[in-house]
């Protein structure tokens, strides 16, 4: 066997990884984009996203992004 050759376990770990700093950067760009999150709140978001990328990213999306549509 020819270790310069990714196994498929290989293969679907990096696809798995590139997914999710794919949907960690598309929530960071999503809360840049939104104009009534900032300071404290902005922060918090920011650090749950960067301390648990994908449970924080999926926070943004579901829970997040609405909250701050909302906001006036």
């Amino acid at each position: 066997m020819n270790p310069l050759i990714p196994t498929a376990y290989d293969v679907f770990w990096s696809i798995l990884a590139a997914g999710m700093l794919a949907w960690s950067i598309a929530a960071f760009v999503s809360m840049l984009r939104t104009r009534t999150l900032n300071g404290l709140r902005f922060l918090a978001w920011f650090l749950l996203l960067i301390l648990l990328p994908l449970l924080g990213a999926t926070a943004w999306f579901v829970y997040g992004r609405r909250a701050e549509a909302l906001r006036p």
